[in-house]
């Protein structure tokens, strides 16, 4: 039993050298390295159950280093000299899926304090592809970072789950620190319609629309797949948001509206069908 217990340590160790040294690459200056490793890194976090499975303790450090290059990636990619619409591609997915498969940890886990930093910083590298240079260059790329975001918001949420940091009432303006205190859920679609009713650059409020409606898409996703709405805390704070329209979510109808112009109609009738509409 202890050498068992020993291999383990060591296996699950050894991954997560693996998972820094993948993240490291993602920075390679060969296109078709850095491309291979984030293609790594996404299959690396992925999970076939519906919520994020509790990640391992050993595991942290691994992630942490992934998600922090990943976000260097991104940002030097996305908003720097070098734009690189098809390598930003690769890493939204990416970073979209170890997001996800780091949302759940045991509290008071060592480390944990530097891999929820690194989430962070990492959400922001995507927020700030909406209106980016890259997205001026290919608009698809509000999807992308709508997808990864919509997929970090997803990633846990069990039956009667209860999230210590869940608020009902919003700040009349946007504010970043109230931003990052909240849970997944809450943070992406407080973040897209606070910032964006509040942005005064066209273009990133443009971007916020696709991005906004590929939250719901992935929303109209769970139901179809899981048929079962109570359950799913993304879908139920969207019908409040976006739906309803009722305050603090006064925005939520407009830019909602405007995804819908942008994106594919398809997103639209897959949500009203997945609610039992015609």
């Amino acid at each position: 039993m202890g050498s068992r217990s020993r291999l383990l340590t060591y296996t699950v160790s050894t991954l997560s050298r693996i998972l820094s040294y993948m993240g490291n690459e993602v920075l390679s200056s060969d296109d078709a390295v850095a491309n291979a490793f984030a293609d790594g890194l996404a299959i690396a976090c992925s999970y076939d159950q519906s919520d994020a499975p509790i990640l391992d303790a050993a595991m942290i450090p691994g992630a942490t280093v992934a998600l922090s290059k990943l976000t260097e990636a991104i940002r030097k990619y996305g908003n720097g000299e070098t734009i690189d619409v098809a390598r930003v591609s690769k890493l939204t997915k990416s970073a979209g899926t170890c997001l996800a498969a780091t949302t759940a940890t045991t509290l008071g886990t060592p480390d944990i304090s530097d891999l929820g930093g690194a989430r962070l910083r990492c959400i922001d590298s995507l927020f700030l592809l909406l209106g980016s240079p890259a997205f001026r260059k290919d608009e698809e790329i509000a999807l992308w970072a709508g997808e990864a975001l919509a997929q970090y918001a997803d990633a846990y949420s069990p039956k009667d789950v209860e999230w210590s940091t869940e608020q009902d009432i919003w700040p009349t303006d946007y504010n970043e620190e109230f931003s990052k205190r909240l849970p997944p859920h809450q943070q992406v679609i407080y973040t897209l319609l606070r910032r964006a009713k509040y942005e005064s650059n066209p273009q990133k409020r443009t971007a916020s629309s696709p991005a906004l409606f590929a939250v719901v898409a992935r929303a109209a996703k769970q139901v179809s797949k899981l048929q079962s709405i109570p359950s799913i805390m993304l879908l139920n704070y969207l019908l409040t948001a976006v739906i309803i329209g009722q305050p603090p979510f006064e925005s939520g109808r407009s830019l909602f509206s405007e995804g819908a112009m942008q994106t594919s109609r398809g997103y639209s009738a897959m949500f009203y069908q997945s609610l039992g509409g015609s």
